[in-house]
């Protein structure tokens, strides 16, 4: 057998962990939280926090539309109605690609622009919300344990101000990057973006990521709430950590992966395993799932192309 058919053999493979992963895990979870309490909780789920945070998901959009706005800003030109079907549409991808790699495909929504260029600015805004639940999470292990821990918000900070200071070192560490066989000549387009970042704008891209964790994160208490009453502090150690771990999910949308952390993080602080499990799956439901579904409309609209106008005989 070739090697050609051995990394195809390969390719095959991983694709079908990565859909069948998800849903696996999620059924691990299940078999180990027990049906009746999950069944009893959304039965006895508290109208008024659920209400909150289905509320929030217009403000968690805004975010994300104003962050991807301010990035394209001064580089791109693109309309309102292309930010908002580019973000929405984004996550029609997200379904079908693991982590969040379908967010890649908003540049396909922006148009007359490069589309490796764009997806440079997506690039970033991934990177600057990695950095703040980074941060986070570097927060909550110091609050969780002593000694070297607490080295890790200050090792995190100081990179944020040695990037806010000199923004060119990512264009360095990118050029660098290029030189691999596999990205020469296409990744200078993924670095246009990277270059234009100033200190204010590093600065500005940061701020908006906090701003976007801290709704994703009340988002995420309410939903809790309405399940049990849980402590602040609770939440305010244990989401970041499940956050960091969904990050390096490889399953679709992260599914699998962000309930089972949630119910393993909050499960140590004494919060009932199906509220866990029904915050985080209620959480995937309203950022992922419904966005993802109405994204489906902007797919089928971009696929569809402008029939010619043809003159009527007189």
């Amino acid at each position: 057998m070739s090697n050609s058919w051995v990394r195809l053999g390969r390719r095959r493979l991983f694709v079908i962990l990565r859909i069948a992963g998800g849903p696996l895990l999620l059924l691990i979870i299940l078999l180990r939280v027990d049906l009746g309490e999950i069944a009893a909780s959304f039965s006895h789920i508290s109208f008024l926090p659920f209400a909150g945070a289905a509320a929030l998901v217009t403000v968690n959009f805004a975010v994300q539309i104003m962050k991807w706005r301010y990035l394209l800003s001064g580089s791109l030109k693109a309309s309102p109605g292309d930010l908002i079907r580019s973000v929405i549409g984004g996550y029609a991808f997200v379904l079908a690609t693991p982590g969040r790699v379908g967010e890649f495909s908003r540049a396909l929504f922006i148009p007359g622009e490069s589309k490796l260029k764009t997806m440079g600015f997506v690039a970033i805004d991934m990177l600057s919300a990695f950095s703040i639940v980074a941060l986070m999470s570097g927060l909550s292990l110091a609050l969780l344990h002593s000694g070297l821990f607490y080295l890790l918000p200050l090792a995190i900070m100081g990179s944020f101000a040695l990037i806010i200071l000199r923004p060119q070192l990512l264009g360095i560490w990118g050029q660098k990057l290029s030189r691999l066989h596999l990205l020469r000549g296409k990744f200078s387009l993924l670095l246009d973006g990277i270059q234009t970042l100033s200190s204010r704008r590093v600065v500005m891209l940061l701020l908006i990521s906090l701003l976007y964790f801290l709704v994703y994160s009340t988002q995420f208490y309410l939903l809790l709430s309405a399940f049990e009453k849980v402590d602040l502090r609770v939440m305010v150690i244990c989401f970041p950590l499940v956050m960091l771990i969904n990050s390096l999910a490889i399953t679709v949308g992260g599914l699998g992966v962000r309930e089972g952390a949630a119910v393993l993080v909050f499960a140590r602080f004494g919060v009932q395993e199906s509220s866990a499990l029904g915050a985080a799956l209620l959480l995937f439901t309203l950022n992922i799932l419904i966005p993802g579904l109405c994204g489906l409309v902007f797919v089928h609209q971009m696929g569809k192309k402008p029939k010619p106008l043809t003159e009527k005989n007189p």
